[in-house]
């Protein structure tokens, strides 16, 4: 899938216009889904694109699906430092933005290509969020102090954190990093994972300017997009509107400009 050259350039000309209308510039906007499958990375790195070729200024694209990241090969660009080494403090919003074709638009991928993480760096994580939240001393002692019973509990932990990739960070903080991507750039657009099965994209979504829902057309159940609608309600999330993503034509797409 090439974000620069397709047959919808009107279609996402519109969009773009309808969203500067709405919401003005300087706004971080989250493109979401009920579930996958829906298209929102096409949404995003098309809308982005779009942004950049009309000049509206600095567009920045963010790949938020920590769990199964796809904007970095959308655009062909490198996957090996992004938002999961900005988040944690190891690098700067500058360090982490890959270049596209276009000088004005900016993609932040999810980094960490790796895989997953080794166990010191899980624990020292892990041991930041808990410390920050509950303000208590949260370190991990060495396993070759305490009892036997406590070092048993200790393996068992470290082994449950290093068999799963640690799939996201705590939402605390995201938020000064929308502030920064929003003060750096004109439209910042956010990869969203599925509102209804990752319970962090709501939560989120409140952080930011709005969201644009996109919807498989003739496929997504209306209940399902209607519980999305509601868990960004909850959230205080403001929805922008619905993008009918794969609409199939009765005539032929190219004839309707004529129409």
């Amino acid at each position: 899938m090439n974000p620069y050259e397709h047959e919808q350039h009107t279609t996402y000309e519109r969009l773009r216009g309808s969203l500067v209308a709405w919401s003005g510039t300087k706004q971080v906007i989250m493109v979401a889904s009920a579930v996958h499958g829906e298209g929102t990375t096409t949404v995003t790195s098309r809308l982005a694109a779009t942004m950049a070729r009309t000049s509206i200024g600095d567009v920045l694209a963010v790949d938020l699906n920590l769990a199964r990241p796809q904007l970095h090969e959308v655009f062909g660009v490198k996957n090996s430092v992004g938002l999961k080494e900005m988040l944690r403090g190891r690098a700067e919003l500058g360090d982490v933005l890959q270049s596209t074709e276009f000088s004005n638009l900016k993609v932040l991928p999810v980094g960490g290509e790796q895989g997953l993480e080794s166990t010191s760096e899980v624990l020292s994580d892990r041991e930041r969020v808990d410390t920050d939240v509950e303000g208590g001393d949260k370190s991990y002692r060495d396993d070759s102090a305490g009892s036997s019973l406590d070092r048993l509990r200790r393996t068992d932990r470290k082994n449950q954190m290093v068999t799963q990739p640690l799939r996201h960070v705590d939402v605390q903080y995201y938020h000064p990093s929308f502030a920064l991507m929003r003060e750096r750039f004109d439209f910042t657009l956010l990869d969203a994972p599925p509102i209804t099965l990752d319970p962090d994209s709501a939560s989120l979504a409140r952080w930011t300017d709005g969201v644009i829902l996109v919807v498989h057309a003739g496929k997504t159940r209306w209940e399902v997009v209607e519980q999305a609608k509601i868990q960004l309600q909850l959230a205080g999330a403001k929805l922008l509107g619905v993008v009918l993503n794969r609409r199939r034509f009765v005539i032929p797409h190219r004839l309707y400009k004529y129409l």
